[in-house]
């Protein structure tokens, strides 16, 4: 029904099916979406009438499920005044007006995000994308520096388009850096990806050094790389990714994801864990330098260049699996220090893995090395 509020101009539309309907403007009753949370049962929605620019706190969901009507308007968000996803809590966002409407961030660091996600043992914090446009940027002088779209910290849940049916959503995350990024020091973070479109202007487009999982089974990815991996079970298949790096395109920030022109990296690493499993299919590749790296993060003497790892020196550090397409599997184990990492490469041109020294084995096989 339509409750009236005779104090206010707004109107408050309710269902007994699916919660109340709580509608944000400068003109309304609840003139921030915080004052609407705060309001909000679990189950409501929160609806945009008009653009906001949300500049006095950040916009915490937490021990309630919310969802976002972005209803073809733009939501401004900056530095830590932004969306947050806290234990316990829930949201979606979508956008129920047949427009797709926006969240445009404006980062006050290389690694500040437009969304945060972080819960705690047993009080997972999850949010799902539906139909929206996130962009986030941070600029020194006009000049991009950084910017992440979301950011699935601690115990955190990202489902992002829909699994049954991607014509009823539409997603794009377009950031500085990554548009959806894990962190290696933070616990448990689960990402499932069904559709969109998804975008990094310096760096790879998904960055994943998390210990939990990575489902793609959709989508576009585009960026200076396309995905880097460096912990956790991740299954990729039915991705477009163009990866536009080079071995001397340098990264912004010195820990985080790579930029060289790589489809799917999958990094040796002493950082994020020592159990790496991969398994992609049906991908289609446009890079500039390989489709799929598995191998050691080296950095050569010009700072963020990258050199290929070889020699008898590059002792794997994880235990790393990576399946191609059914055919093709390729094993690092950490148990033998005398073993060497013997990075691969896949082109779109080579049928089978092409070591560093150039030999390509172009039948299906296991690799240990």
């Amino acid at each position: 029904g339509v409750q009236e509020n005779h104090t206010s101009d707004s109107i408050v539309l309710s269902s007994d099916d699916s919660g109340t309907i709580f509608e944000v403007s400068e003109s309304s009753q609840y003139k921030t979406i915080q004052a609407a949370v705060t309001a909000a049962s679990s189950g409501d929605t929160i609806k945009l009438l008009s653009d906001i620019t949300n500049s006095e706190s950040k916009i915490e969901i937490k021990n309630k499920s919310i969802i976002l009507d972005l209803s073809g308007m733009t939501l401004k968000t900056s530095g830590t005044d932004r969306i947050e996803v806290a234990e316990s809590g829930s949201l979606k966002i979508t956008d129920l007006s047949g427009s797709i409407g926006k969240i445009e961030h404006a980062a006050n660091s290389v690694d500040n995000a437009a969304i945060k996600v972080c819960g705690t043992d047993g009080n997972v914090a999850s949010l799902v994308l539906e139909k929206c446009i996130i962009t986030s940027e941070y600029k020194v002088e006009n000049e991009l520096k950084g910017g992440y779209g979301i950011f699935a910290s601690n115990y955190s849940s990202i489902k992002c388009g829909d699994a049954l049916d991607s014509s009823n959503s539409n997603v794009s995350i377009t950031a500085g850096i990554s548009a959806i990024s894990g962190n290696g020091t933070n616990q448990s973070s689960n990402i499932e990806i069904y559709s969109g479109k998804y975008e990094s202007k310096t760096a790879a487009a998904i960055y994943f050094p998390s210990t939990n999982t990575l489902n793609v089974t959709g989508g576009e990815f585009t960026g200076k790389s396309g995905f880097d991996i460096r912990a956790g079970t991740v299954s990729i298949s039915n991705a477009e990714i163009t990866a536009e790096g080079s071995k001397t395109t340098h990264k912004l920030e010195s820990s985080g994801p790579t930029s060289w022109g790589m489809g799917i990296a999958v990094f040796d690493n002493t950082i994020y864990g020592n159990t790496i499993s991969v398994k992609i299919t049906d991908c289609i590749f446009t890079c500039s330098t390989y489709d799929v790296y598995v191998g050691q993060h080296e950095v050569g003497a010009s700072a963020g260049d990258f050199t290929l790892a070889n020699g008898a020196d590059n002792a794997p550090i994880d235990n790393i699996k990576v399946e191609l397409d059914g055919q093709f599997e390729y094993v690092l184990s950490n148990s033998d220090n005398n073993k060497t990492v013997g990075a691969f490469a896949v082109n779109s041109t080579t049928d089978g893995f092409e070591f560093a020294d150039g030999t390509v084995i172009g039948s299906a096989c296991t690799l240990t090395v």
